[in-house]
């Protein structure tokens, strides 16, 4: 995700985190990262304490962060996620 956002693999790890991850009110929580969706799925939400990734119909996106290492800790936190190994329980 270094330099260029992977819509692709971040619909993934938005879905490992709501699988996988703790509910905390409207949202699931993850390695410190939080994922939520609108009621109708059409935009979902990754954040951190600095980040906020949104993701809208069409694959576009909006990220809100203040430092350019505050974003590369959130990619960096995105990809450890998608690397995560997770029992086959279904």
């Amino acid at each position: 995700m270094k330099n260029s956002l992977d819509i692709h693999q971040t619909l993934k790890v938005f879905h490992l985190i709501v699988k996988h991850g703790i509910k905390v009110e409207d949202a699931h929580r993850l390695n410190g990262i939080n994922a939520a969706s609108d009621f109708d799925g059409y935009t979902v939400e990754l954040w951190d304490e600095n980040v906020r990734l949104s993701v809208f119909f069409h694959n576009k996106y909006s990220v809100d962060y203040q430092r350019a290492f505050e974003l590369e800790a959130f990619y960096e936190k995105l990809l450890a996620i998608e690397k995560m190994k997770f029992d086959k329980i279904d």
